[in-house]
């Protein structure tokens, strides 16, 4: 379950594509469901709502648990929830909760987004300063379906409830590739954190000979998104060395 929260926040985790930005609104209605793999084996499931209520504010969940033979080590659930709203296009988060329970790592995270002051509010009133395109682990999602990435480069702050953190995705090309849900030409995205970032910059300095070697120790983070399905993310994978975590779609209810 260590390795289901690593990448959950990302169902980011994080719908980006290479053309140009979605006309369509969000749908009033969206479930998504995706598996969770650790080398190829099946050891985690993850459902993800999207609903459209009163006054056009959206609310979005995520529920991650243990399958398998993995449940029989784990009974850990997590669990997000959060609102927002769309102003002049864009996804607006409002606020954010993050949930861990069923072992002694338990938590609960909050969030609340103070456009009008600025400030991002965590649970114990501790606050930082909010800045322009923010986003929580949940609306991301959301975000870049209806912007998607441009060619080239995009740097976004994301709350996980307790931190803010700066990613930066980058535009790597095209692949089409079969999934439980279909087959689907998708557009690929390096997702780096600033660790990650320094870390590649640091290779991409080293001679030519020392280059490729340097840049296998690097953890990569990829994102596959189908652009006939609103910019979904439909595979996303992190390999650290030799080892591989990869979340799939396997089932979708709804139109994007």
């Amino acid at each position: 379950m260590k390795h289901l929260s690593i990448l959950l926040w990302v169902l980011i985790m994080t719908p980006l594509s290479g053309h140009a930005a979605a006309t369509r609104p969000l749908p009033a209605h969206l479930t998504l469901r995706y598996a969770f793999a650790f080398d190829g084996w099946t050891i985690g499931r993850v459902t993800k709502t999207l609903t459209r209520g009163p006054h056009g504010l959206y609310r979005e969940t995520m529920v991650a648990h243990a399958v398998g033979l993995a449940r029989l080590l784990t009974h850990v659930v997590l669990a997000d929830k959060g609102t927002f709203r769309i102003t002049s296009g864009a996804v607006q988060p409002l606020s954010y909760v993050a949930t861990r329970r069923g072992d002694s790592r338990a938590y609960r995270r909050h969030a609340v987004f103070s456009w009008r002051g600025q400030h991002l509010i965590f649970g114990g009133g501790q606050q930082v300063p909010l800045p322009a395109g923010a986003q929580d682990e949940e609306s991301v999602f959301y975000a870049f379906m209806l912007h998607p990435l441009a060619k080239g480069t995009r740097d976004v702050a994301v709350t996980n409830g307790a931190t803010l953190t700066t990613y930066r995705f980058v535009y790597r090309g095209h692949e089409r590739i079969r999934t439980p849900a279909g087959v689907f030409g998708t557009i690929k995205i390096l997702r780096l954190n600033p660790a990650e970032l320094r870390a590649r910059d640091a290779c991409l300095a080293r001679p030519s000979p020392q280059l490729s070697r340097c840049l296998r120790h690097v953890t990569r983070f990829t994102i596959w998104v189908a652009p006939r399905l609103h910019d979904l993310a439909v595979r996303l994978r992190k390999t650290s060395g030799d080892r591989t975590l990869t979340i799939t779609l396997t089932r979708m209810i709804g139109q994007p």
